[in-house]
């Protein structure tokens, strides 16, 4: 194998370009054998706010954790959690060295379940490989009954193929044992001169999964065809591969890679949601709706399934059954702003005006930079048919702050102008929805217009 010198190459291709190279040079096998030079050179000439590198910080951190490196991969990992701190699989690792690691100076329960939980929060709670962490992390902490529960909600969403490893994690924490790493002596990536060894279906399939991780679609599609060519029946193969195609729009390929994953494994949740999500997005509400449903079938507490279900009925002009949806997303999980949104935009259009209030005012209290949930709130307060849900300054306060939330979008100016016209500031009114309809796409521009002329009148807009 031919080392690549990133000393030479960073000033031809540029940092951002050589982190890349090195990070996909680390995850090959999770090592970094061949590269601790370059990886240092690189990552010592980055940018040290680039979110770019912190695929490049975990891939070196994975290369550490198989020399036993223990606090380098920790301090990588922070700094790939600096530079971006959304970066969900930077956490996820970090959490199982606080609860796995065979080292006990290394240990730190509470500090893993924090770190599992957010890598839980940032990938919505939809991705079972980072369940799998959380339950250690409840383990470590000596929160046992926590650990057999989310190892359960993980074995219903997991592939079959995972299951017999997780219903042995199960059975340690019956047990009221902590997991810890298992490394095997023989495993080639602990050697460095079996860098050359052909990967077998599983490396490839690590190796796609971490391009993944990075967001590397379209590489990681490579990866994960290569797996599947060595062994076709891995379910969560087609899953990931599937689900990379359906990011970068390839709609039929990933629709046929969770149909397959569905046909090796009918159990597979995973597979089942994705396959929707692309129906959905095609505009086949029908056949999303019953893959949504099969997999709340399999998973009865999978909120996500909720909320895109229920954004697959309002779209075919169920409301109510989408409501119901809405309402049962926000029992799973109360904390979501964006199901409070939703649930009241459809109360505000049955005329549920008090409900839709307050379901606008929870998903502000949740997410206070939400220019979407200070718009819909204002409007509502500006334009109520019911006077007694009227607030024309609360509605000028909320709809500037919409506006300054979203660079001051024509959509929340026009709500703007409706503030102050129910203000009686018919002059702000009239100033304020000139600019929206400069603003606007031609298609907005005379409904626009209808509001201008009635605040020339003198006349605030009521919606019918």
């Amino acid at each position: 194998m031919v080392e690549h010198s990133a000393n030479s190459e960073i000033h031809l291709i540029g940092k951002a370009t050589a982190g890349q190279i090195i990070f996909d040079a680390s995850i090959v096998g999770f090592s970094a054998m061949m590269y601790p030079v370059e990886c240092n050179v690189v990552l010592k000439e980055a940018d040290r706010n680039d979110k770019s590198f912190s695929p490049a910080y975990l891939g070196r951190a994975r290369g550490q954790l198989r020399r036993n490196e223990i606090q380098k991969a920790l301090d990588d990992l922070a700094e790939a959690i600096r530079v971006d701190p959304e970066f969900a699989p930077a956490y996820a690792i970090r959490s199982q060295i606080f609860s796995k690691e065979n080292d006990a100076r290394f240990r730190n329960g509470k500090r893993a379940v924090d770190d599992a939980t957010t890598a839980c929060e940032l990938t919505k709670w939809e991705n079972w490989e980072y369940l799998v962490p959380l339950a250690a992390a409840y383990a470590e902490n000596g929160e046992f009954q926590l650990a057999i529960q989310w190892v359960n909600k993980t074995i219903k969403s997991a592939p079959a193929s995972e299951r017999e490893q997780l219903q042995e994690e199960l059975e340690q924490y019956r047990q009221n044992k902590p997991s810890r790493f298992e490394i095997d002596p023989t495993d080639d990536v602990l050697d460095p001169n079996s860098s050359d060894s052909p990967l077998d279906a599983s490396g490839w399939f690590d190796r796609g999964k971490a391009k993944f991780d990075a967001q590397k679609y379209r590489e990681c599609i490579a990866d994960f065809t290569e797996a599947l060519n060595l062994d076709p029946t891995i379910p969560s193969a087609y899953v990931h591969r599937g689900t990379a195609r359906r990011m970068i729009d390839e709609a039929e390929k990933a629709i046929a890679d969770y149909g397959e994953a569905i046909r090796i494994d009918p159990t597979y949740a995973a597979a089942f949601i994705g396959r929707a999500h692309v129906l959905r997005t095609k505009g086949d509400y029908a056949n999303a709706i019953e893959d949504y449903a099969e997999t709340i079938r399999l998973q009865p507490d999978n909120a996500s399934a909720f909320r895109y279900r229920a954004v697959a009925l309002q779209e075919i002009g169920e409301a109510d059954q989408a409501i119901e949806d809405w309402s049962q997303a926000i029992l799973l999980h109360p904390k979501n702003s964006w199901s409070y949104r939703r649930r009241g935009f459809l109360w505000h259009a049955r005329g549920d005006y008090q409900q839709a209030i307050n379901d606008f005012e929870v998903a502000i209290d949740l997410d206070s930079e939400s220019a979407w949930a200070h718009n819909q709130l204002a409007w509502l307060l500006a334009s109520c048919p019911d006077h007694k849900y009227r607030d024309g300054s609360r509605a000028i306060e909320l709809a500037t702050k919409a506006c300054t939330l979203s660079e001051w979008k024509d959509t929340h100016i026009d709500t703007l102008a409706a503030a102050y016209a129910e203000s009686g500031d018919f002059d702000e009114a009239i100033r304020w929805q000139e600019k929206a309809i400069e603003l606007a796409p031609a298609a907005s521009k005379d409904d626009y217009r209808s509001r201008l002329k009635l605040y020339k009148s003198g006349e605030p807009y009521y919606a019918e």
